[in-house]
């Protein structure tokens, strides 16, 4: 069963029936379920699946290479890898696409390895000649891959038939996910493991169907063998070398809800120039973080802000998860700490569910560009530049209730939305947008905001 993945599945299906060879990279966060989508999808179709072993040597993962393929004799290395691969093909008499997946394939590639050469020759000398090859490489790595082979400047240059980015669920995803699963949680509960585990289906594959979603957060995360407690490095770890530098830019981002810019990163890591710009990119790539550029296309004043959920909730509670402090998660439950951070998590999920307020908007045709506002001023997390002549200014809030408009708040409004006009000249008209769980509340300052969106909007 592939819960979602509609437009993935379809992509697949029409190049397993194409009448001539293709070849797909995937990439996405690691736990994401790309190796699921894949195996599940063409389940006993591989002519060959073979994935890379996490610090593997080259010997070991030929010695992989050479099990998964059925051949008796000793690999020398990957050119002679894929010359037997060859001769396998050529030997099958089976008419029908042979799919030949490479699962993790930066863990195949070890240091000074031919691997990418020899895949390079591999496809432009045999596959693209024949008919019936459907290649498909994947990683978790998601900078090395772009890097490797989507932005190949040699033999894979414009190779590609398709580059699918394998992203975590979005709401309704979750909902089919945890029905598939018979995993009794209404919307609120889904909303609120979103804000935890970010929508990626490895993390809900641990849920105990008999307890409730406080106490399967407190099994996964806060238990004396929780399934997660080792979660949060394992994920760096298995992703890139000089890990730690990726923790310690992960942690100072984290540690700031509304993220920090390039030079305040700098100054908290002490990271040299040239290893920060790597290490940004690597986690943009991979969807950990997100640049929020300033309204007008000031790079220099660009935000980096943490936007893993996961990654967010560990960082937040990372005392008590290594500790082991049993039932925390309930002992927090109606307090304001957890109110607090169930705000900053309710304006990530916002972000990562742009696409449905934009549906919510009813502007789905209409060409949009979401981007952030700060000055010394104001901050306006998300704002909605439209085709149709209008911005919107969204503003977000987690509330278990109506959320009430004071005075005060109205006030705060009007300052805001007078302070971003004059930055930015705009002669378009601007709007407010409120994002909420159950809505607003109407009284004499309500009107101010133009549209107001709830839980609801975000699973339509």
């Amino acid at each position: 069963m592939i819960i979602g993945r509609e437009k993935e599945k379809s992509i697949l299906d029409k190049y397993y029936h194409s009448d001539e060879s293709n070849f797909i990279c995937l990439y996405g966060r690691r736990r994401v379920g790309k190796t699921y989508l894949i195996k599940n999808y063409f389940s006993n179709r591989f002519f060959l699946n073979i994935s890379g072993v996490q610090n593997g040597s080259k010997s070991e993962q030929l010695n992989n290479f050479q099990y998964e393929l059925k051949i008796k004799r000793k690999l020398k290395n990957w050119f002679d890898a894929f010359n037997c691969l060859r001769e396998k093909i050529e030997q099958s008499k089976d008419n029908e696409k042979k799919v030949i997946f490479f699962d993790e394939l930066a863990w195949l590639y070890t240091t000074k390895s031919d691997l990418i050469r020899a895949l390079e020759y591999f496809w432009n000398q045999f596959c693209t000649g024949r008919k019936d090859i459907l290649l498909i490489v994947c990683s978790s790595a998601s900078s090395w891959i772009i890097d490797k082979i989507v932005n190949n400047t040699g033999g894979l240059y414009n190779r590609l038939s398709e580059i699918l980015h394998i992203e975590p669920f979005t709401l309704n995803e979750c909902v089919s996910y945890f029905e598939y699963k018979k995993i009794e949680l209404n919307k609120f509960d889904i909303l609120e493991s979103y804000m935890v585990f970010g929508g990626v289906p490895y993390y809900y594959n641990f849920f105990r169907i008999n307890y409730s979603l406080a106490q399967n957060i407190d099994y996964l995360f806060f238990s004396k063998d929780a399934p997660l407690k080792n979660e949060f490095k394992q994920l760096y770890a298995s992703l890139y070398t000089k890990y730690e530098n990726y923790l310690k830019i992960i942690e100072t981002i984290g540690n700031k809800a509304k993220g920090l810019t390039r030079k305040e990163i700098l100054k908290e890591t002490g990271l040299e120039g040239g290893t920060l710009t790597t290490i940004l990119n690597d986690l943009t790539f991979s969807g950990f973080i997100y640049e929020y550029i300033n309204y007008g296309n000031i790079k220099k004043g660009s935000v980096f802000q943490l936007i893993d959920n996961f990654s967010v909730f560990y960082l937040s509670f990372k005392p008590q998860i290594e500790q082991s402090v049993e039932n925390y998660y309930f002992s927090i439950l109606n307090t304001p700490l957890l109110s607090a951070w169930k705000g900053y998590a309710f304006e990530r999920v916002c972000f990562l569910e742009i696409k449905q307020i934009i549906k919510a908007l009813e502007i789905n045709g209409i060409s949009t560009q979401t981007k952030s506002f700060f000055n010394n001023e104001t901050q306006i997390d998300l704002i909605i530049d439209r085709a149709d002549n209008i911005i919107d200014l969204v503003e977000i809030k987690y509330y278990n209730d109506e959320y009430v408009i004071d005075e005060n708040y109205y006030k705060k409004l009007l300052k805001r939305k007078a302070v971003f006009i004059n930055e930015i000249k705009t002669k378009k008209s601007v709007h407010f947008v409120f994002v909420s769980v159950f809505g607003l509340k109407t009284n004499m300052y309500s009107n101010i905001i133009q549209k107001s969106i709830t839980i609801n909007g975000l699973f339509n």
